[in-house]
């Protein structure tokens, strides 16, 4: 058709169009949405029967006679609970995730169960599913060419992704909470992609680097099982990324390259190296980094005005400057503008979540960032970081054991203890010291570091190992072999194991034990002669692992690695056929700002005296509620203080014909 002819037609349609009523300002108005929608379909020819007959077929295959609210299919579809027409009568939205109001808001679906159809609705532009029953592989909806918004979270949909090469319009996938396998597709035809939701499935493999998604803002793949290291993102755009919870190793760089970046969360994963300054990230609001391998100093925040939650608790960080070639730490020292001042953080006036425990910090490096660390569960179980010292000696010289330890402060309190039993209290000092050894002096030798501005953390230092002198001790490499446990779940959440039970140790007198990697779940405390304890938060089982390292004091050189895997079996089922949310996102501004159990607000007469408490990852309390009315709002006990985003574990606890108990896991998730 030439340009002519089509003129002409527009115009004789636009007098029509008038003359049966509708106003001239009305055709002006809705002209281009008319013809794009209409006159542009040159090729379709649309058909009312065609997308209702759909319709009913999607109503017959996801069993509508059971459905919470069904269809009436004497009435026409536009009177169907969920379906929104377009302005010639096409099916544009559908919404069953029971709250049909066609956006992303969800409470609960709607009972569909079954296989998904391959809907063929030429121009539907949004299928909100979320909180159904629909199982089985994902159709590649090659009909929905004009698709903006495919949301089927919270299904039980399994098998492989599809590409979705045909939707080349989405703006919005989420797949997320499903059973998804196998690899992340790239989705190199979804060039207008904004949201990508894929979390809380088993998807395997490395990670994409959506080379073709340059409008990305939003990747959300925590909580599948990912390795590999992160690829340079090809995502100028992206603003939020959450991958928290996979098995991704290596470094960070390539953050420095997302300028646009505000929520970074990739918690619990085998991320390693130091720290690169952040203050090139401008717009940050959130970073967590909890639960990996990161060892050095904290790393530079100047200048993030906007930043309001850091969690980098259970790391390695020592607060050590790394160690650089001369030329690097010149231009480590221009960049922060002097190294030493590059970590006191500034003003930070948005702060207000900051953890650092569970790494290898000083009281002396932890008075630096005193004023945002709040409560104790901010600074506690640090582990000093440096290895066990064997003093080989004659008897009757004088010795000083030294820590080497918080030199510029002042107000630690340092207890001795030999052998584990205190020795004098006299010796309240940074050392020890021993003037003319005799037998009952040797042995091992630690000192208990406390610090009052700091309460309920004490510092244990290294063991000092003092022996007399043996030149005939034979010099012997350990060999290890690796520990696979299993135990029964046990309601103490507390486990004991020996890594050296199967380990050759012989002919060595004195040996350093250390883990290298925290477990992803729990809290590993090394105790003596190779026995660890492991404390998990109740109701965890699953597989968790870490490596220890075994060394000859003797030679610092004649050192072996082992790794331990530790199986803990599924509690017994617990009574109930209701579930607590596995996700909470108090200011997600959706109305649900509060951690709601819906069984406890529907049948609050079934819950005598109902109990919710909510532990970390450490496996302590940070949340303990008698009498709950459905109104934790994701804060520390009963304060205004948030949580940090990240994994945390419940048990709810009610009176029914005797004492009940539900446990499980919970992803918090803030929108900054």
């Amino acid at each position: 058709m030439n340009t002519m002819n089509m003129s002409n037609i527009l115009f004789f349609l636009a007098l029509f169009l008038i003359g049966i009523g509708i106003s001239s300002a009305y055709w002006v108005e809705n002209f281009e949405n008319f013809s794009i929608e209409f006159l542009g379909e040159t090729n379709r020819t649309f058909s009312r029967e065609a997308d209702s007959l759909t319709l009913v077929d999607f109503y017959q295959k996801t069993g509508g006679n059971d459905w919470t609210i069904q269809w009436d299919l004497d009435e026409p579809m536009e009177k169907w609970n969920g379906v929104v027409l377009n302005s010639f009568g096409g099916v544009k939205c559908i919404d069953l995730d029971g709250d049909p109001n066609c956006n992303a808001q969800k409470k609960g679906g709607n009972g569909l169960k079954g296989a998904m159809p391959n809907l063929k609705l030429p121009f539907l532009e949004h299928l909100f599913l979320a909180g159904n029953q629909l199982n089985g592989q994902l159709p590649n909806f090659e009909n929905l060419s004009k698709l903006l918004t495919l949301q089927l979270c919270c299904n039980h949909f399994s098998g492989t992704i599809p590409n979705f090469e045909h939707l080349a319009r989405l703006n919005s996938l989420e797949l997320d909470y499903n059973s998804l396998t196998g690899t992340v597709p790239n989705f190199k035809t979804l060039s207008n992609l904004e949201n990508l939701y894929l979390s809380n499935n088993k998807l395997e493999g490395t990670i994409p680097n959506f080379q073709n998604l340059s409008n990305l803002k939003r990747l959300y793949l925590h909580k599948n099982q990912l390795s590999g290291a992160f690829p340079n993102f090809s995502t100028p755009e992206l603003g939020r990324l959450i991958l928290a919870d996979n098995n991704i190793e290596g470094s960070i760089e390539f953050i420095a390259s997302l300028k646009k970046l505000t929520q970074l969360n990739l918690a619990n994963n085998r991320l390693n190296g130091t720290l690169q300054s952040l203050a090139k990230l401008p717009y940050l609001k959130s970073v967590v980094l909890a639960q990996n391998e990161f060892s050095g100093s904290l790393p530079n925040l100047d200048n993030l005005t906007h930043i309001v939650e850091i969690d980098l608790s259970n790391n390695q960080l020592d607060g050590a400057i790394p160690k650089l070639s001369s030329a690097s730490l010149k231009t480590v020292l221009l960049e922060n503008n002097a190294f030493n001042k590059a970590n006191e953080w500034g003003a930070l006036p948005a702060l207000s979540v900051c953890s650092l425990s569970g790494n290898c910090l000083s009281f002396e490096y932890l008075n630096t960032y005193k004023k945002w660390l709040k409560k104790p569960k901010d600074y506690q179980i640090q582990t000093l970081s440096f290895k066990d010292t064997l003093i080989e000696t004659n008897l009757d010289e004088t010795l000083t054991l030294n820590l080497d330890l918080d030199s510029k402060t002042k107000s630690n309190i340092y207890k001795w203890y030999h052998d584990d039993k205190p020795v004098d209290a006299k010796t309240d000092k940074d050392h020890l010291f021993i003037e003319k050894i005799k037998t009952g002096n040797l042995g091992q030798y630690h000192c208990v570091i406390t610090n009052a501005d700091f309460p309920k953390l004490e510092l244990r230092s290294r063991r000092f190992i003092v022996a007399k002198k043996d030149e005939m001790e034979l010099l012997t490499t350990p060999i290890l072999e690796n520990d696979f446990l299993s135990f029964e779940y046990d309601e103490s959440n507390i486990y004991t194991f020996d890594v050296t039970e199967n380990d050759d140790l012989k002919n060595i007198k004195h040996l350093d034990i250390q883990s290298l990697s925290t477990p992803k779940v729990g809290m590993l405390t090394s105790l003596d002669d190779g026995t660890f304890e492991l404390r998990l938060p109740p109701g965890f089982s699953g597989i968790i692992d870490f490596e220890y390292k075994v060394c000859n004091l003797k030679r610092d050189r004649l050192c072996d690695v082992g790794i331990v895997e530790i199986e803990i079996e599924k509690p017994a089922e617990t009574i109930g056929d209701f579930t607590l949310p596995g996700n909470f996102s108090p200011n997600s501004g959706n109305g649900n700002d509060t951690y709601i159990i819906t069984a406890l607000k529907n049948k609050p007469k079934e819950f005598t005296n109902p109990q919710l408490i909510v532990y970390n990852r450490n496996g302590q309390p940070v949340y303990n509620q008698k009498q709950y009315q459905n109104d934790w709002q994701g804060t520390y006990q009963e304060s205004n203080t948030p949580l940090p985003m990240g994994i945390y574990y419940y048990q709810f606890i009610w009176e029914n014909e005797g004492t009940r108990m539900k446990t499980g896991a919970l992803m918090l998730i803030r929108q900054y």
